[in-house]
């Protein structure tokens, strides 16, 4: 059984290759709300909807046509990356 609250693999926040804030879009405030829930809870979030719901972000922003959100993170920001 997964983490509660996560119904399938594809609901978890996808990991980024290596050093992908460097070449790919970093969304802010996407990155903003990971950071300040991984400080309060010790760690990373199931899933973005996670913090829509403990209300570190008031919705989660769409990402652009045949992009995706997914997390660099060893550098812990949130980027897009082709589908």
């Amino acid at each position: 059984m997964g983490a509660p609250g996560v119904d399938r693999v594809e609901d978890r926040i996808p990991t980024a290759p290596p050093n992908s804030s460097k070449s790919n879009p970093v969304d802010r405030p996407l990155t903003e709300a990971l950071q300040r829930y991984n400080e309060a809870n010790g760690k990373m979030p199931d899933t973005f909807q996670v913090l829509v719901s403990e209300k570190y972000l008031k919705a989660l922003p769409n990402p652009p046509p045949g992009k995706r959100y997914a997390i660099d993170r060893p550098h812990m920001q949130v980027v897009l990356i082709n589908q």
